[in-house]
């Protein structure tokens, strides 16, 4: 008899993390704005040191915050992005531990035969991947289909942006916030997840 798989709550929700990038980024146009009212004048400059701002390592003020808000929109896309996969790793534990008699379920169970019962070694792409199921199963709904083919379009900037960006990314995968979370949001649709 295998084991169950061990599974966590921690799941990452994707409205959750919709609404923190909202947040921060309200939080970031505010400072920014607080800090050019009181390089106009407006405000006075030592309320500043509130800020503990390196402005000094950029060319303007503006491009300090700019520079916060790509870093900001990157681990967004990143978290977006490991959610999904962990999302979707959550499903196949569960379908597993629970043996339910379905097509995906089948699928799963037979991956984590071939990866000896382990899950963590279950492949997420390739051949023998878990999106590699979820197609066969949709195979005869063309529009899920292309939806899960865009998320994995985009899966190097995931990979990218957990692997240190040393590397020239793909033109594709430059993608606004809000394309990679209308993307995660569709392939979560598209397998009713």
């Amino acid at each position: 008899m295998n084991a169950l798989i061990d599974v966590s709550g921690q799941v990452l929700d994707i409205g959750f993390i919709w609404k923190y990038y909202q947040e921060s980024l309200k939080s970031l146009n505010f400072r920014k704005n607080y800090f050019i009212m009181a390089c106009l004048g407006k405000i006075d400059m030592d309320a500043l040191e509130n800020f503990d701002i390196g402005i000094d390592l950029f060319e303007t003020p503006t491009s300090y915050f700019d520079s916060l808000v790509t870093e900001l929109e990157n681990l967004i896309k990143f978290n977006l992005l490991s959610a999904i996969e962990g999302r979707i790793r959550h499903n196949l534990a569960v379908r597993i531990n629970d043996k339910q008699n379905n097509f995906m379920s089948g699928q799963f169970a037979v991956l984590h035969a071939h990866a000896h019962n382990q899950a963590a070694k279950i492949s997420f792409q390739g051949k023998q991947g878990i999106l590699q199921a979820w197609k066969r199963y949709l195979a005869d709904e063309p529009e899920k289909l292309a939806m899960l083919a865009e998320l994995e379009s985009i899966l190097e900037l995931r990979h990218w942006l957990a692997h240190g960006r040393w590397w020239n990314l793909q033109p594709t995968c430059h993608l606004s916030v809000e394309d990679v979370k209308d993307i995660v949001e569709n392939a979560l649709h598209a397998m009713d997840l």
